[in-house]
């Protein structure tokens, strides 16, 4: 399963979130303003994704993984993220 499918799935309320937070944030740049994030670059994609999440006080552990970890980590950062968001509203 896609990372973004999996992400959407597991976490629909943060998903939702990123995409807000993906759609101002593109706002400033016109060049990607109108992409679809899944027809972005891959680690363009992992940029704005952790971007997203340390915005929100998730620091995914990026130094300490294998690169084949890194949906996983992401996965899970999201997850957390969708526990926040469902504590608080």
């Amino acid at each position: 399963m896609s990372l973004i499918k999996e992400i959407s799935e597991t976490s629909p309320n943060a998903w939702k979130d990123f995409l807000n937070f993906y759609s101002n944030t593109t706002e400033e740049f016109p060049e990607v303003k109108n992409v679809p994030f899944d027809k972005l670059p891959f680690l363009m994609q992992v940029g704005l994704l952790v971007g997203y999440l340390q915005e929100n006080g998730i620091e995914p552990d990026l130094a300490n993984f294998h690169l084949n970890d890194l949906e996983m980590v992401l996965q899970e950062a999201f997850v957390i993220q969708e526990s926040n968001l469902s504590h608080y509203s």
